[in-house]
């Protein structure tokens, strides 16, 4: 599901995505499933707007929207770290299979991130 970036913050604000529509139970499990000493789940939607000035004058505006699920797994004293950009549930589970795979095989500092 893509969702254009209005669309996106509309259904945050209405709280229509949230963490808490998923069942994190089942995905720290997973997470989990090769040990770990701590994880979390985190959300980000974060607006930018860069304006670079030439000789005093607006040269370029850029704006944009970041947004995604993050996830950390911490083992060991070594840190895995999985990212996707796709809202839904079954996206969540995957990158949490791939973060304790990645744990299980000792890649350490692992940083993975899809977008889809």
């Amino acid at each position: 599901m893509l969702l254009l970036r209005e669309d996106l913050e509309s259904k945050i604000l209405k709280g229509e995505i949230m963490l808490e529509n998923f069942n994190i139970e089942k995905i720290f499990k997973t997470v989990f499933s090769n040990g770990g000493d701590y994880a979390d789940i985190f959300f980000e939607l974060k607006n930018s707007t860069n304006i670079t000035f030439e000789n005093g004058k607006i040269e370029k505006v850029q704006s944009g929207t970041d947004s995604g699920i993050g996830m950390r797994l911490i083992l060991e004293n070594h840190t895995y770290y999985v990212f996707t950009n796709k809202f839904e549930e079954k996206a969540l589970l995957s990158r949490a299979y791939d973060l304790a795979a990645s744990a299980k095989n000792g890649k350490k500092n692992y940083n993975s991130i899809l977008y889809e």
